[in-house]
């Protein structure tokens, strides 16, 4: 029979882990294809077992969440019904079978099955390809997987595969049956001769050396991936140089980029605030940073009460509203000995109470007899993180890092104090010192976000000029109401025009694109170039009062 009419079985399956039996199926996805009939697919959740937890990792990858999978069926329940489905035998066709294989082997006897694998196919059909990966393969085709790793949504695309590759097999190596197919899978694979990337290398080479923003595109013109650079020449061929070196992301990234399109500015900040910009409008899938994700922007009133308004006297904005009720219950335990509701982590009671006990002592002790103790607790771990910082300098014996750079992922921000990665940090098995180190590096967390939230608020009314010592012009960005605007000058520093003083709602847009401006104003300074900040109420802070302000304890006193 031919391989275009031939009945096979597609099959998926998303799983807790790596192999079994440590890991166990979430989802299991099904295409019973017969020729010349209408065909669809299927999936279903699968139980985990009482003893199986699935990762915080696993869920955002795949979007399922535990309280899903508690009322789904027994994998058994899920096999029977496919096999009920297929009312003859036939084979399954599986992307990566060496994955699948050991789940399936625990689910059912399918050492008579026999199992196409279209990885290995495309091996060989496609040797010098950067990614073979489902997502890398589908792309490169034209089909869309998704963002999410979802069983319905692959099985769509081994689908996709299989029909692309029975016709390459067909037209480039005259294979047209089963039989033929299992005979040539049998020669082992050619070596990689050369990394062949779809993109026309005229279309990167030819790009200007200047600053801007570039689109990466795939063959149906959906934008994958935008990111921003000083050199737009450079920063795009960099993707396409050392395959080695790059991780499957990237790899899976540039096998799908056919197209490029390109935004030239007129200089790196610029850049940076169009690239946020742009990530929110196009949501590309291949961005991580920058874009909406149900995000809530919120305040606190002084007692640190979560806010998703303005109170009178606020602090904010901040990007997280779990990190801000975190420290709000860890602030009521401190103060009167409140119980927690909720601690992000699992972890035993006993350890948990040892531990914030530990450092609800030292609290007392710090703030004895202060008049506003939070003020003093707050500034102090302020300071400490400063401190913190110019030894980090001193120890690795350098100058203020570097500004941060265009990566192969995310767009990079300076985040001091990032509220999410102390979210985010769990131990191993928690013990009552972890407890107490938790709680510092969180409301230390919190007072870097305080500092910083200031600076956000001021920038949304405000005029940046900044001029390198390589260049006599100066360039300027105004902001109104947090809506950019960009000049140049090739004369003097201009009047500062009149800014109106007023304190706006942020919302995620808002936030990033100051959050943005923020971390490229230091970068300004860390390169030493000339700055001038204008802010309402004519005040006007020279690099010298920046450094102090706005980046303490990365910068010497002399500068």
């Amino acid at each position: 029979m031919k391989l275009s009419e031939l009945p096979v079985l597609f099959f998926d399956c998303q799983t807790s882990g790596a192999s079994p039996p440590h890991a166990h199926m979430i989802e299991i996805g099904w295409l019973y294809w017969q020729h010349d009939k209408e065909n669809h697919v299927h999936s279903s959740l699968v139980s985990l077992p009482s003893t199986c937890e699935l990762s915080a990792r696993i869920s955002k990858m795949t979007g399922i969440s535990v309280s899903e999978l508690a009322d789904a069926p027994h994998k058994e329940l899920v096999w029977e019904k496919i096999c009920a489905e297929v009312n003859a035998p036939c084979p399954m066709v599986i992307h990566f079978s060496r994955f699948e294989k050991p789940f399936l082997s625990e689910l059912a006897n399918i050492k008579d099955t026999e199992i196409i694998c279209t990885h290995e196919i495309a091996r060989r059909v496609y040797p010098n390809l950067p990614s073979l990966s489902i997502r890398a393969i589908s792309g490169y085709i034209g089909h869309d997987t998704g963002d999410l790793k979802r069983s319905a949504q692959h099985v769509e695309a081994t689908c996709a595969i299989w029909i692309h590759l029975v016709m390459k097999l067909k037209q480039e190596f005259h294979i047209e049956t089963f039989t033929e197919l299992k005979d040539w899978l049998k020669s082992p694979p050619k070596k990689r001769e050369k990394v062949h990337y779809p993109l026309d290398p005229q279309k990167r080479l030819t790009l200007p050396d200047r600053p801007g923003v570039y689109k990466l595109l795939n063959t149906d013109g959906r934008i994958l991936y935008v990111g921003k650079a000083t050199s737009l020449k450079s920063r795009v061929n960099s993707y396409f140089r050392g395959q080695k070196t790059k991780g499957s992301r990237l790899n899976e990234l540039v096998t799908q980029v056919f197209n490029i399109e390109v935004i030239e500015v007129h200089s790196p900040l610029q850049a940076a605030l169009v690239e946020t910009d742009a990530i929110k409008q196009f949501n590309p899938p291949f961005n991580r940073a920058l874009k909406h994700n149900d995000r809530v922007i919120t305040y606190c009133d002084t007692h640190f009460r979560p806010s998703s308004q303005f109170p009178e006297a606020s602090w904010g904005p901040f990007p997280s509203l779990a990190f801000i009720e975190h420290v709000y219950a860890i602030k009521l335990y401190l103060d009167s000995c409140t119980p927690l509701s909720h601690w992000p982590f699992a972890i035993e009671q006993s350890v948990l109470r040892e531990g914030l006990n530990i450092y609800r002592n030292e609290f007392l002790k710090i703030t004895a007899g202060a008049v506003h103790p939070w003020r003093q607790i707050l500034a102090r771990l302020w300071l400490k993180s400063i401190e913190k910082s110019r030894i980090r300098r001193i120890k690795k014996n350098e100058a203020p890092p570097p500004p941060n750079k265009d990566t192969d992922g995310d767009t990079d921000v300076d985040t001091d104090g990032d509220i999410e990665s102390e979210l985010n940090t769990q131990t191993e098995e928690w013990q009552p010192e972890d407890v107490a180190r938790h709680i510092a590096g969180m409301l230390s967390s919190f007072s870097c976000q305080i500092h910083r939230s200031r600076w956000l608020s001021e920038l949304t009314h405000c005029q940046v000029f900044w001029q390198s010592h390589a260049d006599n012009t100066w360039k300027q960005c105004i902001v109104a109401k947090g809506v950019t605007s960009f000049d140049i000058f090739n004369r003097d520093l201009p009047l500062p025009i009149e800014l109106e003083k007023k304190k706006i709602f942020f919302d995620v847009d808002l936030y990033d694109r100051m959050l943005i401006l923020y971390s490229e104003i230091r970068n300004l300074l860390r390169k030493n170039y000339s700055v001038r900040l204008y802010l309402p109420n004519q005040r006007i802070l020279n690099e010298s009062q920046m450094r102090k302000f706005m980046y303490p304890g990365d910068f010497d006193a002399e500068n």
